[in-house]
């Protein structure tokens, strides 16, 4: 259990074997991901920011050099010319620009001066022209080039700038003129030319392709990414700062009896969110049941702290002496007790129980249960790791086990609709963990799936998902972490 979401970390980047099992399943992730409106040869849909109907010209501020805000463009009867915005002296959110016949021309969006996300092109006729996929600058995925007459022209699959993947060109009958493909921009396997007639006019050999890193490039695929990126810009709702959430987050989690977070305890971001959580419940009239992944023995302990706000509590128990102390005694999740200290009707106990089990999920959901019926009327909020915090049957490491969250929610411990498994995903940063073979210490928490931080144009955000993904009724997007170590 102290170890959980280093298991989780593993599932996307060490859960192989052998280091070509590990790279194909991250290049499989990403660059499905990367796929994103990429469906064959068909045209993406129009996946526009709202503009106002008319143009109003607007210049961005300038301040020691730098601009900030929208620079708009227009006609002098009010047609839209071009439009950005700016942020610390570098193009920063979304783009556009239009033709003379007030049809777009292009549109994309910009991270701190860098493309990012997804940038279409049209002719004056209306008919898509180009489309690129960047994450943060670079090319991942489809690039695609259509003639005006709406056939499809080129079509190539890149990673980081480079070729990676299958390269279609065509002939504006649609008849197929080039077919092959690259790896990491070299080319491998086998280079076909066809005639107009569509008859083979060459073939060019070149090393065989590993079958392993061939981008996964089925319409099947790129339509389901493609409808998950759609869900996710659509659904994700903004909740302020971690620290102080916005109203519009308790509207949405009101109706819960009990909430399971998922996280990394072992960073800044997780522990503000939870202080976040309680105080906005407090704040609208709650009291809040919060449970700990600590063992009982540090409740007096933890009682005590909670009593005179002093850390020497704490660090009389093993789990802040000891010589590998994992994230639950970071210095952020210190900081967390000490919010809570001053937020009247929060009660905070630890779930893991004394005598361990065959199955630790078990005493654990009990402990739990036992706890929240002394406190009825409490809104429940629990702090999990990525693992025994979903609620579907079996685990990545253990199948055959069944995590708390089953236990809360799949068992029927509580109502349907009363308790809400959510997961904190992140795009990157860093995280202190522990690891059986290489110790305690901060390692990287890059999430390879990155749908999430594409999608929707502003962090953090809360999405209710459409189906459990991931053994998760919602998501809670924080962006980049940064690490907090033991107290």
């Amino acid at each position: 259990m102290r170890n959980i979401q280093v298991i989780c970390h593993r599932r996307y980047l060490h859960i192989s074997t052998t280091w070509v099992v590990m790279w194909s399943l991250c290049v499989f992730l990403v660059s499905g991901a990367s796929e994103l409106f990429a469906a064959n040869t068909t045209a993406p849909k129009r996946t526009a920011h709202t503009w106002p109907t008319k143009c109003v010209p607007k210049q961005p501020t300038v301040t020691g050099g730098k601009k900030d805000g929208a620079e708009w463009m227009c006609t002098p009867d009010g047609k839209w010319m071009m439009a950005r915005f700016w942020k610390n002296g570098s193009p920063h959110g979304p783009t556009a620009m239009w033709h003379s016949n007030g049809k777009k021309a292009a549109e994309g969006s910009y991270w701190k001066g860098k493309e990012h996300g997804l940038w279409q092109m049209w002719y004056p006729n209306g008919q898509p022209s180009q489309f690129n996929f960047y994450l943060f600058g670079k090319t991942y995925g489809p690039k695609k080039q259509w003639f005006p007459n709406g056939q499809l022209q080129f079509e190539v699959y890149t990673k980081k700038n480079v070729f990676h993947g299958l390269q279609r060109i065509w002939y504006m009958d649609g008849t197929l003129k080039f077919s092959g493909r690259w790896i990491a921009g070299k080319e491998c396997g086998s280079f076909y030319t066809y005639n107009t007639e569509g008859k083979l006019a060459d073939k060019q050999s070149y090393k065989a392709c590993p079958k392993t890193l061939i981008p996964f490039t089925s319409r099947k695929q790129s339509s389901a990414v493609a409808q998950r990126a759609v869900f996710v810009r659509e659904r994700a709702k903004k909740v302020g700062s971690t620290k102080q959430l916005d109203d519009s987050m308790y509207t949405s989690l009101q109706s819960y009896k009990a909430l399971l977070l998922g996280g990394f305890p072992g960073t800044v971001e997780f522990p503000a969110l939870v202080g976040g959580l309680a105080s906005l419940f407090v704040k609208k009239g709650d009291k809040v049941l919060l449970g700990l992944d600590w063992p009982v023995s540090m409740q007096p302990l933890l009682d005590a702290f909670m009593r005179d706000g002093k850390p020497s509590h704490l660090q009389k128990h093993l789990m802040f002496l000891k010589k590998h102390r994992d994230g639950r005694s970071s210095s952020a999740m210190v900081s967390l007790l000490q919010r809570l200290r001053s937020l009247k009707g929060v009660t905070v106990f630890c779930t893991r129980p004394l005598k361990p089990t065959q199955d630790p999920s078990e005493g654990i959901a009990r402990l739990i249960l036992s706890t929240y019926a002394k406190h009825k009327g409490a809104r429940l909020l629990l702090i999990g790791d990525l693992l025994q915090s979903r609620v579907d049957r079996g685990m990545w490491a253990a199948v055959k086990r069944l995590p708390v969250g089953y236990r809360l929610s799949g068992g029927k411990a509580f109502a349907a609709g009363d308790l809400l498994a959510i997961r904190v995903r992140n795009r990157d940063g860093k995280a202190w963990m522990c690891q059986s073979t290489a110790g305690c210490r901060v390692y990287n928490v890059r999430f390879f799936y990155p749908v999430y931080h594409i999608a929707a144009p502003f962090v953090p955000y809360f999405l209710k998902e459409r189906t459990l993904l991931d053994g998760y009724h919602a998501s809670l997007y924080l962006g980049t972490l940064t690490p907090s170590k033991p107290q």
